[in-house]
């Protein structure tokens, strides 16, 4: 991820630009991490993502509350931590 990061700054990307990684993607284990581009690989650590894993960037991150199509009905969006089925944001 460090590699695909440095290369999107290399040519112009803001470091503003929103980014998430997605592991486990529709597995009922499935936890997402949201950040900006400058912040993702942190916030990833933190979490402790694991390959094999999805990362998206740009402003359709932004879509994921809206879109929620696999969060459990009733559950909440946490700031700052990463759990299933539900999106996590981190600064």
């Amino acid at each position: 991820m460090a590699h695909i990061i440095a290369r999107l700054l290399e040519h112009g990307a803001a470091s503003t630009l929103p980014a998430a990684v997605i592991a486990d993607g529709t597995l009922p284990s499935q936890r997402v991490v949201a950040a900006t581009l400058a912040t993702i690989e942190s916030a990833v650590s933190a979490a402790s993502l694991e390959s094999p894993a999805l990362l998206v960037v740009g402003e359709v991150v932004a879509l994921s509350a809206t879109l929620a199509w696999f969060t459990p009905p009733g559950a909440g969006f946490d700031e700052g931590e990463a759990v299933g089925g539900e999106l996590s944001r981190s600064a």
